[in-house]
């Protein structure tokens, strides 16, 4: 759907009145809710499977001792899991410290805690998918905008603050820095761009990874 705007939308296409509606839908699929709600579920995967593993233990002494040591690993779990989900609905560029202590302490687990290992999701990677799924909607909006501007006064608006009626009032924020996104004039349109998961400004250097978020971007192979 990115793309198929990306590369057919330039601005005069649709009324006024349709990329309002565009745009409106647009940002109804920015929803961190359900993200924190997946890792809700997750939990309850996870639980779940803690209880198979103790109906599957058989009732001897070893067992009594298995059981134990189940105990010991799933509340550590919980523990992991509660915060990561507590964190879920946070933007991602204030989640970032608590993510790195849990995928630290997640790293760090003891043999003990050998479900858990396997059982706790990589929640940084996660995280920053989420993001990258923010910003790309982000992106779409203030784009069309942008866009939309040129169509209509027959110049790209010199700054962000001239499509901030069109959105609502308020400009979005890089999911990643909790600042502003990167927008410059080109001689052949514009640049913009969030700075994407290595928090480095590469210029509009457009890579999932080790550059840029970019409207119109391409991958850098």
């Amino acid at each position: 759907m990115t793309d198929a705007v990306q590369d057919c939308f330039d601005g005069s296409d649709f009324s006024q009145e349709l990329v309002r509606r565009l745009v409106t839908h647009i940002a109804q699929g920015d929803n961190r809710h359900a993200f924190a709600e997946s890792m809700a579920g997750e939990r309850y995967t996870g639980i779940e499977a803690f209880s198979m593993f103790r109906s599957n233990t058989p009732e001897t002494f070893n067992g009594g001792v298995i059981r134990l040591w189940l105990d010991m690993d799933e509340s550590r779990y919980l523990e992991l899991m509660n915060r990561t989900v507590s964190v879920a609905e946070l933007p991602y560029y204030e989640a970032a410290p608590e993510l790195e202590h849990i995928e630290k302490e997640i790293d760090n687990l003891s043999f003990f805690h050998f479900n858990s290992t396997i059982l706790l999701p990589s929640v940084p990677r996660l995280s920053r998918v989420q993001a990258r799924h923010e910003a790309t909607l982000d992106l779409m909006q203030m784009g069309i905008m942008i866009e939309q501007h040129h169509a209509r006064e027959g110049s790209y608006p010199e700054n962000l603050d001239a499509i901030a009626p069109d959105l609502g009032g308020d400009l979005p924020v890089d999911p990643f820095t909790g600042e502003a996104y990167q927008y410059c004039l080109s001689e052949d349109g514009f640049l913009l761009y969030s700075v994407g998961q290595n928090l480095s400004d590469d210029g509009g250097r457009h890579h999932w990874r080790d550059g840029d978020w970019v409207w119109r971007g391409r991958e850098e192979q």
